[in-house]
């Protein structure tokens, strides 16, 4: 495709979120949001520390197989944070196993917000569902569900599932 002179590819977006405020060690469950930008649909899943590449990336591949871009041309924007770049990197790896398209990777402007935006609305989206969801459940077990349990990476996704 080409706007005013510009190649344009389809963009993937990345970035976490936290179930709990980052600063309470122990207690934070670290959840990646991805969105694929033409499609509108997107991707959350619970990772077990927020330096975990090859599950994430498996996940990551499997939305754009389902968005019909596994082995097509990608542009991923994420942020500076070391752990996002090494996912986004690790995509490249399990992509490249089936000869894919190209896989350009941009990093957000420092200091400007509305170069997030995207993802920044997905996990706007995403904590809204999963503070719903998680009530509802808190409501019918008449229980306190902790930021660890075991339903919480389940009601993340399903939280996706549900916005898409």
């Amino acid at each position: 495709m080409r706007s005013e002179g510009k190649l344009e590819f389809p963009e993937v977006h990345f970035d976490f979120e936290f179930m709990v405020k980052e600063t309470e060690p122990g207690q934070t469950l670290p959840i990646m949001c991805v969105k694929e930008r033409k499609s509108r649909m997107l991707m959350a899943s619970a990772v077990p520390s927020k330096a975990t590449g090859t599950f994430i990336a498996l996940k990551v591949v499997a939305l754009l197989r389902e968005v019909g871009l596994e082995n097509g041309d990608v542009i991923t924007k994420s942020d500076h944070e070391p752990a996002i770049r090494s996912i986004v990197t690790e995509v490249v790896s399990v992509r490249g196993v089936d000869g894919s398209g190209k896989y350009v990777m941009e990093k957000s402007v420092v200091g400007n917000s509305k170069s997030n935006g995207v993802i920044e609305r997905c996990i706007s989206s995403v904590q809204q569902q999963v503070r719903v969801l998680k009530s509802v459940v808190e409501e019918r077990w008449r229980l306190q569900i902790p930021s660890k349990h075991a339903i919480v990476p389940w009601i993340a996704e399903y939280a996706a599932f549900l916005l898409n």
